[in-house]
């Protein structure tokens, strides 16, 4: 229950993105999975994408200076920024959707480009790597996750 309560704490306290996608022609994608990691400036964690809308999405993008401290579920550090994306803002965001997806793609429209647009990223999954770094005294341990190809036989 401590772990919960610390990640409820860490993305509360981190610094939101409300993404709104104004472009008709190119509506936000969910699926079976629905959150895309993305690359953050810090290398100890990934953005988290949440589709809520084809208009609206919420990138949270953690804060890892809050996991050791105790738990402020008042969300007083609580931040967010309002961004309209372009259309090749909102093509990346879709990107990675599909290619965290299991199974399933969901969108509100089809368009021209959907069915190539997913066979193209489809692909993918979200893998978990580790990365063995000497220290002095022996080595780190370095867990994270990535967005990887599948490779077919």
């Amino acid at each position: 229950m401590g772990n919960i309560l610390r990640l409820i704490s860490t993305f509360g306290n981190s610094a939101w993105e409300f993404l709104f996608n104004n472009e008709d022609s190119n509506p936000f994608f969910s699926s079976d999975y629905p959150i895309a990691i993305e690359k953050s400036s810090d290398p100890r964690t990934m953005n988290k994408i949440f589709p809520l809308s084809p208009k609206m999405a919420i990138r949270i993008i953690p804060d890892t200076s809050l996991r050791s401290g105790n738990s402020d579920l008042s969300f007083s550090k609580f931040r967010y920024l309002r961004k309209s994306l372009k259309d090749t803002e909102a093509s990346k965001i879709n990107k990675m959707i599909v290619q965290c997806a299991e199974d399933l793609v969901f969108f509100s429209e089809k368009w021209d480009w959907t069915a190539e647009f997913i066979a193209k990223n489809r692909n993918f999954r979200i893998e978990p790597s580790t990365q063995k770094i000497p220290r002095a005294n022996g080595y780190f341990n370095y867990s994270t996750q990535s967005i990887a190809e599948i490779v077919r036989d």
